[in-house]
């Protein structure tokens, strides 16, 4: 009887497979976000979870695509799991500061003046306009 018992119960228990690892991790995941969502709201905070969405490129198919912040991205058309951050822009991409924009103005129209383009007169108008004066 016993024999019997612990046939059936064998039949009907299945092997750990990979996708039900892949299922309880993003259960956990899940719970984690809203764990962390109901602390914030109790404690009167802005939640932690970031629902904003960035224009990414693919490293790998080089496909455009519009994605949250996290790890493990997935391309939908190569396959390829990426890690998307916020990152501060670099020098190069930064907007001009007035400063910068000053200078460079200032040097056109000295380079203008040495050529002849501007007079004098012209060129002590153009320089009290750029610096505010």
């Amino acid at each position: 009887m016993m024999g019997l018992l612990l046939r059936g119960l064998a039949k009907e228990l299945k092997p750990y497979t990979k996708d039900d690892r892949r299922r309880d991790f993003q259960k956990q995941q899940w719970r984690r976000r809203v764990d962390a969502q109901m602390k914030a709201a109790r404690s009167g905070q802005p939640p932690a979870v970031s629902s904003h969405k960035f224009n990414v490129i693919c490293p790998k198919c080089r496909a455009a695509l519009i994605s949250p912040l996290g790890d493990n991205i997935k391309c939908p058309q190569c396959g390829f799991r990426m890690r998307v951050y916020q990152t501060t822009p670099s020098p190069a991409l930064r907007a001009p500061s007035p400063s910068d924009s000053t200078a460079s103005e200032l040097e056109r129209l000295a380079k203008l003046r040495k050529s002849g383009g501007l007079t004098d007169e012209e060129f002590a108008a153009a320089k009290a306009k750029v610096l505010g004066t």
